[in-house]
């Protein structure tokens, strides 16, 4: 005998009686229920009702006891319809310890969530149904759901804590680094010492923007740093709008093999260029980097993130995303505002993960026309990009000066590169005669780039 559907929607009744009562009884932990959950968590109307109106004694300085929630009841119309004086004191007498407030308060968020996941797999069966129907449109805007009630769960100390609290927590981080202690996390390097020295690194949680004008060498610098964090044991997701899998992987062995890419396209390889190239194939044998080619939004970029680290079993370290613009942005609004809400997710989502974000982003066509090394506000959409990012790396290569030849033959280009926003490091100059800079060196037939 098949067993009975159950067709009550999630709930947790004593719960949501524990959170009003709690709030109540003790007033302070108002604020942090207030984190917790909101208004519509509630399932029954009248305890949306009750809350609603202490949060607004609150928000005025009110008092806050059983008497004055009648009365703020009373003035709103809603004390009989939420059971009248008699169910507030039924509420208030049940609550076992006022200071398990929030522990309710997670409870009564957990149902509510449930319900909307219930409610969302119904809307989605309904939409899959219908014949006109695009299977790709509707898995983005569902991931997309799915990715802003995961990230309702993600409510925790990481992101509320008492100024106390957070220092020290400054000091116990400074302890574990300067002994060594693995549980303090890894700082991971770019592989350009003076870029680190300036910026400390890929800092986890910060969103890291690489801006230039096309074709001056942001996917080699971005990929090059992919494989060097790999290389130092890290977990990498890149993500390309621009090239497969497979071209992902042949730049990787021609940089590694010092390979020339035409050579390997035309399959033109003598004995020394096969050792070399499956030389460099076995050494990625055991580093964790997973390539993407195609366009993603930012939900099924970050539910992929999350795909890949669970098969390795390891957080992610960083994540590349190959080019800001090419990318599927949110729909439906201006390209600047939809540029905006990408970047912003993308700052949170490196918060979320605890991973350096890495977003590629072009010029404006303006800035591109302009001669000379490019200025931060020159960013395609730059508002919101600069105001986002932690770090922000240019990179200019000039055209005046002629290539040169390396010891081996090579022929390399001058890369300048300038990290001209950095929260908590220091900001770097453009190459000249007083002031330095920094110059790398690009190689273009093997996608090459060294400090």
């Amino acid at each position: 005998m098949a067993s009975a559907v159950n067709t009550i929607p999630p709930q947790d009744i004593s719960a949501e009686l524990c959170v009003l009562g709690g709030m109540v009884l003790d007033s302070t932990c108002i604020g942090t229920v207030r984190e917790i959950v909101a208004e519509g968590d509630f399932y029954r109307p009248a305890h949306q009702s009750i809350y609603s109106a202490l949060c607004s004694l609150a928000a005025n300085n009110q008092p806050i006891d059983l008497v004055m929630l009648r009365g703020a009841l009373t003035k709103e119309g809603k004390l009989e319809s939420v059971g009248g004086t008699a169910y507030l004191i039924e509420m208030v007498s049940g609550v076992p310890d006022t200071s398990n407030a929030p522990y309710y308060a997670r409870l009564v968020r957990d149902a509510s969530i449930l319900r909307q996941l219930v409610q969302l797999g119904m809307r989605l069966s309904g939409e899959a149904m219908s014949p006109r129907t695009d299977a790709t449109e509707l898995l983005s805007n569902y991931q997309q759901a799915i990715y802003d009630i995961d990230r309702r769960m993600k409510s925790d100390r990481r992101y509320e804590q008492s100024a106390y609290d957070a220092g020290n927590d400054v000091l116990v981080q400074a302890e574990k680094v300067q002994r060594g202690d693995a549980s303090a996390g890894r700082m991971y390097k770019t592989g350009f010492p003076e870029i680190d020295a300036a910026m400390h690194g890929l800092r986890p949680g910060h969103l890291t923007i690489v801006g230039g004008s096309t074709s001056v060498g942001k996917s080699m610098f971005a990929l090059g740093v992919a494989a060097d964090v790999a290389a130092q044991g890290g977990a990498v997701l890149y993500v390309s709008a621009e090239m497969p899998p497979i071209e992902l992987g042949q730049r990787l062995l021609q940089a590694s093999a010092r390979v020339s890419g035409n050579r390997i396209i035309r399959g033109d390889l003598d004995t020394d260029h096969w050792e070399r190239l499956q030389q460099a194939e076995g050494e990625l044998v055991d580093r964790r980097l997973h390539l993407v080619g195609r366009a993603m939004s930012l939900a099924e970029i970050a539910m992929k993130a999350r795909s890949v680290a669970m098969t390795w079993g390891v957080p992610i370290n960083l994540i590349v995303i190959d080019y800001l613009q090419i990318m599927r942005l949110p729909s439906g609004r201006e390209l600047r505002e939809r540029v905006g809400a990408f970047t912003g997710g993308a700052k949170q989502l490196a918060m979320d993960l605890g991973c350096n974000v890495m977003v590629l982003s072009q010029l404006s066509r303006e800035d591109t026309k302009r001669p000379g090394p490019p200025h931060l506000h020159g960013l395609k959409e730059s508002g919101s990009i600069e105001a986002d990012a932690n770090e922000v790396i240019l990179l200019h290569r000039p055209t005046e000066i002629n290539p040169t030849l390396d010891e081996h033959g090579w022929t390399w280009y001058p890369l300048w590169a300038q990290v001209a926003k950095c929260r908590d490091g220091q900001i770097t100059a453009w190459p000249d005669s007083e002031n330095g800079g920094i110059v790398l060196k690009s190689y273009p037939s093997i996608t090459l780039l060294r400090p």
